[in-house]
């Protein structure tokens, strides 16, 4: 019988359908997936938010479609409520589309300084997503990789509520290719 993670992963696959990072023609999937098996090891649903974490800021689903397929995939309504509170902290606000008239970089500020203040288990599940971006950029962009992995140094110094053993994994790679 399939798990209920495992039917999760079958539908945002078939969400996801052929959609590629840009640069690298990687299947965005593989980023996803990577996030959410890294998640799973460090936070209770690491996985289910970690598979869903980019959805909504990429347009994949809405918040309604993002709960009715967790609901066919046989979640509970408390464990829906827990993964849709961790996506939704995820997700971000400061987008140029919400904030047009403030800079990038005073986006990536604010969103920064959010970052901050959302729960422990958001934040473990970001420091994931961060060490699958940090290897990205050093092997597809590694030009810019030095002045990624010092912003993710700073960001990783603000975030500090997560798994301590995955924060320090996460500042320990960043450190390491500067």
């Amino acid at each position: 019988m399939i798990s209920k993670s495992e039917f999760l992963l079958n539908w945002v696959k078939k969400k996801y359908g052929g959609k590629i990072i840009p640069v690298s023609d990687v299947p965005y999937i593989d980023h996803v997936m990577a996030v959410a098996e890294i998640a799973a090891n460090y936070a209770v649903f690491g996985y289910e938010a970690g598979l869903c974490h980019d959805m909504l800021k990429d347009h994949i689903c809405t918040d309604v479609e993002l709960i009715d397929a967790l609901s066919s995939c046989a979640y509970s309504l408390a464990e829906i409520n827990t993964i849709m509170v961790l996506v939704l902290e995820l997700t971000d606000k400061y987008t140029s589309g919400a904030f047009p008239k403030l800079s990038k970089r005073e986006r990536r500020r604010k969103e920064n300084k959010r970052l901050s203040k959302v729960s422990a288990t958001a934040q473990t599940i970001k420091y994931a997503d961060l060490l699958y971006n940090m290897d990205w950029k050093l092997r597809y962009e590694p030009e810019k990789a030095k002045r990624y992995l010092k912003r993710k140094i700073r960001l990783l110094q603000r975030m500090d509520k997560g798994s301590t053993a995955l924060r320090k994994k996460a500042l320990d790679h960043a450190y390491s290719y500067i």
